[in-house]
């Protein structure tokens, strides 16, 4: 006989997809699982830790650079809006990526600083 009850039982509480290696996550109310991970039921390219920072050819990694984990993604029509604050709140960067289907790549639209 089981004897556990509903409180017993591990319910998911919230999810989020990191689209970028070693930057933030981004909260959604559902999502699909591929054979890469988690994804956005809109856009299925925009999956789980798929896209990375490249510098001069080689990935970056919070490791090295541990400020990426401020690197904040937001979902758009078009893309991935990339933006970090500094300690007082203030934007100190944004980035406009805009993901093409179909393709493994992704153009950098716009940067402010």
């Amino acid at each position: 006989m089981d004897t556990r009850t509903s409180d017993d039982i591990p319910r998911v509480k919230e999810l989020f997809i990191f689209p970028i290696k070693s930057c933030g996550g981004v909260k959604v109310q559902e999502a699909l699982t591929t054979k890469f991970g988690l994804a956005l039921p809109s856009n299925p390219q925009l999956s789980d830790r798929r896209w990375m920072v490249i510098k001069n050819g080689r990935h970056q990694t919070q490791r090295v650079i541990p400020r990426m984990a401020l690197i904040q993604p937001s979902f758009v029509t078009d893309g991935i809006l990339l933006h970090a604050l500094d300690k007082q709140q203030h934007l100190v960067a944004g980035l406009h990526l805009v993901i093409q289907l179909g393709h493994n790549d992704a153009h950098r639209i716009g940067f402010r600083q």
